[in-house]
């Protein structure tokens, strides 16, 4: 039996001669791959960063590395959004004041803008623990900001670029705090396995309070689509719930009613947005809940841009391949469809948006007829698929962990 190779060299099936044209064939392989890495390496990640800051953690509730892992995958889970935020840095007579509600103590802080910058796409989040009662798990509370200086400036500071901000079409803001009750048992694991019935998960915790953070329940954006205590965005509407179809609003105005469901891959589950978490139980941010935050005026990726660059380009195939069987995994490892693995199904949706992007780039949660919606570019749809293949042959001879990309931390 005889192995061609395009140069019209072939070599006879025994071990050696294999492995030689195995090698060289990896060879090869590897000069091309890094030649495509070199042409994609100009490209900066881009989207929004969620900024982890620990300094009001007085109590040391986030002490554990294991606990900061979970709250940083947390994050990234529910952070699929492509916007573009400006800067926060005063210079000049143009100056502002951060307000923050300490996490610690529930008490507002005003922080100097002399010391204070938001980097560009950033939102900064403070965390940390106090004791809010017997019915309580955790508390969401935005950040707000003083500023002095020219109308331009001014804008800046309350809008950050999106023009929509203003007329209660988008959501752009620079930050936030969430407290969490250190008086109920927590499960802080990555993931699920140990999670006692009596125990509260501080994954899905963490995700339902950003997802306030994110605007829903506290935006304006978000209380201008609510008409006779019902979700009237379009784009929550269409995705629609079997148990809520009206979308009607819980009665504290910031969850939609109990059981509402939602999907996740094609599967029924309980929405991450209702008022009550149930102990015992793992929950992640469905269609529905993403298709809310759409409403409000945040920018979804395409499914397989993990770098959130608007473009599902060959660093986001390489970090496929790379995270391709992960567990636990959020959107920058290849999670795209959100119910925490990276599996053929994220594959094949990266590989059918390859080449894809510009700044008008908008996801799709359907997969059209003949891959009709997004067609890359021919020369390029090879190498995705190789891609995706080379994944699931990685996926079946190493075990993998999952790991935290695009999540920053500050503070202690």
């Amino acid at each position: 039996m005889l192995l061609s190779f395009p140069w019209h060299r072939t070599l006879q099936q025994t071990p050696s001669a294999l492995l030689r044209g195995y090698r060289y064939a990896w060879l090869m392989a590897g000069v091309f791959i890094c030649w495509q890495f070199c042409q994609a390496c100009s490209t900066a990640a881009a989207g929004l960063i969620i900024e982890i800051d620990y300094s009001y953690d007085t109590s040391g509730f986030f002490q554990s590395p294991q606990r900061r892992e979970t709250l940083a995958n947390a994050f990234d889970s529910v952070n699929r959004w492509v916007d573009t935020l400006s800067p926060i840095a005063q210079s000049g007579g143009n100056t502002w004041t951060g307000v923050v509600i300490r996490p610690d103590t529930g008490i507002g802080t005003f922080l100097d803008g002399s010391g204070l910058s938001i980097p560009a796409d950033t939102i900064r989040v403070y965390v940390g623990a106090r004791n809010l009662g017997a019915n309580f798990l955790a508390s969401a509370e935005r950040n707000f900001a003083l500023s002095n200086g020219t109308p331009a400036w001014n804008d800046l500071v309350r809008y950050r670029g999106q023009a929509g901000t203003a007329q209660n079409a988008d959501y752009s803001p620079w930050g936030g705090a969430i407290s969490f009750n250190p008086n109920f048992a927590w499960h802080d694991g990555i993931d699920a396995n140990g999670l006692e019935p009596t125990e509260y998960d501080l994954f899905t915790v963490a995700s339902h309070e950003m997802v306030h953070l994110l605007g829903f329940g506290t935006a304006e954006s978000f209380n201008a689509l609510i008409l006779d205590g019902k979700f009237t965005g379009p784009a929550a509407v269409a995705q629609s719930s079997a148990a809520n179809p009206l979308l009607v609003i819980s009665a504290d105005g910031d969850h939609w009613e109990p059981q509402t469901n939602s999907t996740i891959a094609g599967q029924s589950v309980l929405s991450l947005l209702t008022p009550s978490i149930p102990p015992g139980q793992r929950l992640r941010m469905s269609d529905l809940d993403a298709a809310a935050l759409d409403d409000l005026g945040w920018e979804p990726a395409l499914a397989g841009d993990l770098d959130r660059d608007r473009d599902v380009d060959f660093n986001d195939m390489f970090t496929l391949v790379n995270e391709y069987g992960a567990v636990n995994a959020g959107w920058s490892q290849g999670d795209s469809n959100g119910d925490g693995l990276v599996d053929f199904t994220d594959a094949f949706e990266a590989v059918n948006n390859y080449g894809a992007g510009g700044a008008g780039a908008q996801a799709s949660k359907d997969w059209p007829a003949e891959f009709a919606a997004v067609v890359p570019e021919p020369d390029l749809l090879p190498l995705g698929f190789i891609f995706a293949l080379a994944a699931m042959l990685f996926s079946a001879l190493r075990h993998k962990t999952s790991r935290v990309f695009g999540v920053q931390t500050s503070g202690r």
